[in-house]
């Protein structure tokens, strides 16, 4: 790549975009190697254990059917002695066939032949004298009832003299009363077996009997203690008849050693055999294997940080040149020309930016002229704007003093026409002596509403040309919110009755408060909003609701005057609160009024 200007050298260091195409590209690269390597250490280990866990279980199964084989065999070699149906063998000859016996099996210690009845014929033994005929009653002993019950008695594993583990083993003969043979089994060939399985480098088996109990391990004098271990739980859960786990069982040994442990079970016997590995060195080779996916990481890292470099020099390096041409374009220098040698889009960002400085020169030679052109056209443009304000400030004064004399003329109009109405009230009042008919009581009550009408909307167009004015000015002085809110609704009361509605009042325990306002412009406010209510409602009723918010030095009051009247149309919710505007056109003669009630209010 070659990138170099006509007009000087425009290389900067390296800036944000550079390490910012840097640091994504690592992290990115980063990221994805070490998701493999995650990925790869994950399964890994998941393999190297449970092929571990199996190398154990095989050991472990293999040590059971040996012992299984082992007692097997003396279980077939002891039935051998009752191959003959007694009637057709003497107690001599019996002896003689156990010496025999005991002569080609070393690991029987003791045999002895009892009859159907439980009597004790034969007794040959390598600790003590040998008995013949001693008729010893033996048919309550375990060995006798279990093996006429299952052909075959496993006795419980117990240690003669605290020095060797020993077993009783039980067979049945054959024919229709069948003698049985009690031997004696040295298991030290067990310990043997045990002792010579090798785990690993310091891996160790051990044997459980059904019970729970140590009977067999590498060191002697731990199975010579007879340790209970049916309280450890994964010995519990064999004896219970769970399986091993497919990926064996972290757990602590009889030393506390963290050991990765698995079992099989001897068959017939229900001995459990036990396999353990130090977790240092079962876990050996998957720390080696993460040790070299780490190492590789880290290489292919290195790797991606350099080719990172490379590519964000390789991107960087015309963007900072474009951004160098910019900024000399920007000061006045329209005869900079890049050439970027890239052979990619860039190159051609290259020449369109050439290409713009060219349009940006020519552009610059006419730019003066448009420019005076142009402040010529303001100028005119000014000087007429100046005008037209000046015409539309006379136009708005005309129009202030308009709406002036507009107020005033409402306000004198409204008094001057109170004046003789509330002279007309009087003498409808006087006309009414009680001796009326029941026709002029009529015409005189139409009469006098007509009045009171005029002189409501004599007071509201009044009142409008005060607002209107701004000579309606606040009186605040102190007051009780309660009562005022009360008094109100006490004096529109009335109205709602008279026209058969109802009128519920409910006040929140926070409008008990004495407030500083403006009681009179609150009462009328109140009043109108009330009497609108009562007005446009023709059936039903009127409920006011009030509720003070208390906050730092002021109270914010919010009042609800609800009614079952003829409603709001949607579009005229805020028209309403316009000047002589009412939310139907027919209102104004159906219900009377002038549009102005809302416009104070607000």
């Amino acid at each position: 790549m070659n990138e170099t200007v006509d007009q000087g050298p425009l290389r900067t260091p390296p800036g944000r975009l550079f390490r910012k195409y840097l640091y994504s590209i690592v992290a990115l690269a980063f990221a994805a190697l070490a998701i493999n390597t995650g990925f790869d250490v994950w399964f890994s280990y998941r393999e190297q254990k449970q092929l571990l866990a199996a190398t154990q279980r095989e050991q472990a199964a293999s040590a059971a059917i040996q012992i299984g084989q082992f007692v097997g065999q003396i279980e077939n070699q002891i039935r051998w002695l009752s191959r003959l149906p007694p009637e057709l063998s003497t107690n001599e000859d019996e002896r003689l066939n156990a010496i025999r016996l005991l002569r080609l099996s070393p690991a029987i210690a003791e045999i002895a032949e009892i009859d159907p009845r439980g009597r004790e014929r034969v007794r040959v033994s390598r600790r003590v004298a040998d008995k013949v005929g001693s008729n010893v009653d033996l048919s309550a002993s375990p060995a006798f009832r279990g093996a006429n019950e299952s052909r075959a008695y496993y006795g419980p594993v117990y240690f003669l003299g605290d020095t060797e583990p020993y077993m009783t083993l039980a067979t049945r003969g054959i024919g229709r009363h069948p003698d049985v043979i009690v031997a004696d089994v040295n298991l030290r060939f067990i310990w043997d077996l045990v002792a010579g399985i090798r785990v690993g480098n310091t891996g160790k088996a051990y044997v459980v009997d059904r019970m729970g109990v140590l009977i067999a391990h590498p060191d002697p004098w731990r199975a010579l203690q007879r340790s209970d271990l049916s309280g450890h739980a994964d010995v519990r859960a064999a004896l219970d008849g769970v399986g091993p786990a497919a990926g064996g069982l972290v757990k602590e040994d009889l030393t506390g050693q963290r050991v990765l442990s698995t079992y099989a079970t001897v068959p017939s016997l229900g001995w459990l055999v036990f396999v353990e590995l130090p977790l240092t060195e079962a876990y050996a080779p998957i720390y080696a294997s993460i040790g070299r996916s780490t190492f590789l990481l880290v290489v292919l890292l290195v790797g991606a940080v350099l080719v990172s470099l490379f590519l964000s020099r390789r991107m960087t390096g015309p963007i900072q040149l474009l951004t160098q041409g910019a900024r000399r374009i920007g000061s006045g220098d329209l005869g900079l020309r890049l050439a970027i040698r890239t052979g990619d889009e860039l190159e051609a960002l290259g020449d369109q930016f050439n290409r713009m400085a060219a349009h940006l020169r020519d552009s610059y030679a006419t730019l003066e002229r448009k420019v005076i052109e142009r402040t010529s056209e303001l100028e005119k443009a000014r000087d007429h704007a100046l005008a037209e304000h000046d015409a539309a400030e006379r136009a708005r004064n005309a129009a202030v003093q308009a709406n002036e004399t507009k107020s005033r003329f409402l306000a004198v109009v409204s008094h001057e026409l109170r004046t003789p109405l509330n002279g007309l009230m009087g003498v409808l009042q006087l006309l009414d002596d009680g001796n009326l008919s029941e026709a002029q009581r009529r015409h005189l009550a139409t009469a006098a509403a007509s009045g009171e009408t005029l002189i409501a909307l004599v007071d509201a167009v009044l009142e409008y040309a005060r607002l209107e004015g701004s000579t309606e000015t606040l009186e605040p002085r102190n007051f009780r919110l309660d009562q005022l809110i009360d008094a109100a609704a006490e004096l529109m009361r009335p109205q709602a009755f008279g026209k058969g509605l109802t009128f519920d009042l409910a006040c929140d325990a926070s409008v008990q408060a004495s407030v500083h306002g403006d009681p009179v412009r609150l009462n009328r406010i109140l009043l109108n909003l009330i009497g609108n209510a009562i007005k446009f409602t023709p059936s039903g009723g009127i409920a006011v609701n009030a509720v003070a918010e208390r906050h730092d030095d002021h109270i914010l009051l919010s009042i609800i005057v609800r009614d079952t009247g003829i409603g709001i149309a949607p579009d005229m919710h805020e028209r309403i609160f316009e000047d002589f505007v009412q939310a139907d056109d027919s209102i104004a003669r159906r219900f009377g009024g002038t549009g102005l009630g809302l416009a104070i209010a607000r």
